[in-house]
């Protein structure tokens, strides 16, 4: 159990720094930071296989979704959410 928490609290800050790494690149350019990012995203696809990384981007687009809606009755941010969600579930891995 220990495990997998920490499991999940590595994807949840891998998933912060991609949404980090998309920022700095679209308003900046890229870093040296970004190439860490990078490093750590590609390790974490390396161990758990980029099909189970993108379930749980799945995941957590719908865990904020839900988030959103239940504690800030934002639904046009939670409704963004689930767009992304069913985006990132679309994709297909053949690797």
């Amino acid at each position: 159990m220990a495990t997998n928490l920490n499991l999940l609290f590595v994807n949840i800050k891998v998933i912060n720094w991609i949404f980090v790494i998309r920022y700095q690149i679209k308003n900046q350019g890229i870093t040296i930071m970004h190439k860490e990012y990078i490093e750590v995203l590609e390790a974490l696809i390396d161990k758990l296989t980029l099909s189970t990384v993108l379930e749980m981007l799945e995941r957590i687009c719908h865990k904020k979704a839900e988030n959103l809606r239940t504690h800030w009755d934002d639904e046009n941010s939670a409704k963004l959410w689930e767009k992304a969600a069913r985006q990132v579930e679309q994709i297909n891995i053949d690797v």
